[in-house]
């Protein structure tokens, strides 16, 4: 049974592993100024994965806000790597931030990537192309979204 993000972003043309474009060096060169995340992921407030697809967040954060608020369900947007094969909570519990680089111990060594901005969506002008991160959409005010998403940020290392 699908969950019910799932549900009514597919209602909406949103299926899961759903592509922009069957080129993605095109697309980028068709919209410069916009931020796509190719196999980007949704987690919901525990930690777990309810769609993955392209998106163009420039174009589509509506959608993922008007979902949250229609769901009441705090909704967490983020890039493929490394969330989507290790999962948003353990990236979070992995994850050693210094200075303006992140790194996750893996099998197979260390993924290093930018240091994620947290950015609480309320409009279109929270969605900026040097934004790098967590795109978190919320039918809650900030302390309220604090509250909810400390289970995920509690058991994080430093």
């Amino acid at each position: 049974m699908k969950n019910k993000v799932g549900k009514y972003l597919e209602a909406r043309g949103f299926g899961k592993g759903r592509a922009v474009s069957f080129s993605k060096s095109l697309y980028r060169q068709a919209y410069r100024s916009h931020i796509v995340l190719f196999n980007a992921c949704l987690f919901n407030a525990k930690g777990e994965e309810v769609w993955w697809g392209d998106v163009d967040l420039t174009k589509d954060w509506k959608l993922f806000f008007e979902t949250s608020h229609a769901l009441t369900e705090t909704l967490i947007l983020t890039p493929e790597m490394p969330y989507r094969f290790i999962g948003l909570k353990e990236a979070l519990k992995n994850m050693k931030v210094s200075e303006k680089l992140s790194t996750i111990p893996q099998d197979d060594g260390k993924h290093i990537f930018g240091t994620p901005d947290i950015v609480l969506v309320k409009n279109e002008h929270s969605i900026k192309k040097e934004q790098y991160g967590l795109w978190v959409f919320s039918c809650c005010d900030g302390k309220d979204v604090l509250k909810e998403l400390e289970g995920l940020l509690e058991n994080r290392e430093h």
